[in-house]
């Protein structure tokens, strides 16, 4: 999947790839809006991104610096644009998220990058 940088528009690549960590949150824990947003992928061709495509949804801070989500019928990814933190995309196989998640990536902060869901059915979308 492409990792697209959300200011130039250019794909992030091994030579301009800078290494992250666990950041000092910059959300409180009162704040409702993460910044990050996303919209669900229905076509394995939306998939492959080239260009900063339009996401509407927005992920609200309502646990563990993100929200969880059950995946809609016929999703097969998640489309996400990161803020000024890193985000992450978590995914369990069963109707709930318990134990080790199934699924990870996380992505740099400034940042789109699509996620491919695989056969999980809880999806959580937040904050590094």
């Amino acid at each position: 999947m492409t990792l697209i940088d959300l200011e130039s528009g250019e794909p992030i690549t091994i030579e301009t790839f800078e290494p992250f960590s666990t950041p000092n949150s910059k959300i409180s824990k009162s704040s409702v809006e993460t910044g990050v947003r996303f919209e669900w992928i229905y076509s394995n061709s939306d998939l492959l991104t080239t260009k900063i495509e339009n996401v509407t949804k927005t992920v609200k801070n309502i646990k563990d610096r993100g929200e969880y989500f059950t995946r809609p019928k016929d999703a097969i990814g998640v489309i996400v644009h990161s803020s000024d933190e890193p985000s992450v995309v978590a995914c369990w196989y069963g109707s709930v998220h318990e134990g080790q998640y199934n699924v990870y990536n996380d992505q740099p902060k400034f940042t789109q990058q699509t996620h491919f869901l695989g056969g999980t059915q809880t999806i959580f979308i937040g904050l590094f």
